[in-house]
């Protein structure tokens, strides 16, 4: 969670290109390159929950269709969307956050 209203106001910007794609009501599964013993100890996950309240994202969501991805690394999105069968929708902060989504099957 923000701070202060100045960091509540950066983060929802960084997060305000998604809105638009992230339509209905289904939960959206949570990517990160971070690492942490505990994935709720993320700061990236809980500044999208914050901005993207009140969308479910959700840390575990084998079945869920849309993934947003919140990177460190730019180069770390392949490698997590192919271990997972998910391809890119949009990119943007310069490649650091990302929806996508279940690559079509055969």
């Amino acid at each position: 969670m923000p701070h202060s209203p100045r960091e509540g106001r950066r983060i929802d910007a960084r997060y305000a290109p998604l809105r638009p794609l992230l339509t209905g009501s289904e939960p959206v599964g949570f990517l990160t390159d971070e690492r942490f013993p505990h994935a709720l100890e993320s700061e990236r996950y809980t500044q999208a929950l914050y901005a993207l309240a009140p969308r479910q994202l959700l840390l575990d969501a084998p079945d869920a269709g849309l993934w947003l991805a919140d990177l460190l690394d730019p180069a770390s999105l392949p490698k997590l969307a192919n271990a997972r069968g998910l391809e890119p929708m949009a990119v943007f902060d310069d490649g650091r956050l990302a929806l996508l989504r279940r690559r079509p099957g055969p």
